[in-house]
């Protein structure tokens, strides 16, 4: 498989982003309210595309929970985008699950 141009997946990357606040920001428009299941979408689209952009995603789709653990202790780091990516989705989680408890 043929691997994309960085600076594209970076486009890429970043309109999967917007694109996922604009949708879930249009509909919380129109609903006059914002849900648990709002922001957990939003943040499984930060999540995967961080993990996408940093090169991850194929080997969290085709390992076992150990490799998993192995290929991220061994790894190299994430890049600074694809980190502050996924970071952004570990914090929309946290967000979701305030919402789910309140």
């Amino acid at each position: 498989m043929r691997r994309l141009n960085r600076h594209l997946r970076t486009n890429i990357a970043i309109v999967l982003c917007l694109g996922a606040v604009i949708v879930e920001a249009l509909l919380a428009w129109h609903t006059h309210q914002i849900t648990h299941a709002d922001v957990n979408m939003v943040a499984c689209v930060w999540l995967m595309t961080g993990l996408w952009l940093g090169g991850r995603l194929g080997a969290i789709l085709h390992r076992s929970p150990k490799g998993i653990f192995q290929e991220f202790r061994k790894g190299e780091p994430m890049p600074g985008l694809s980190k502050l990516i996924f970071n952004g989705g570990l914090l929309l989680e946290l967000a979701s699950l305030a919402l789910l408890f309140r």
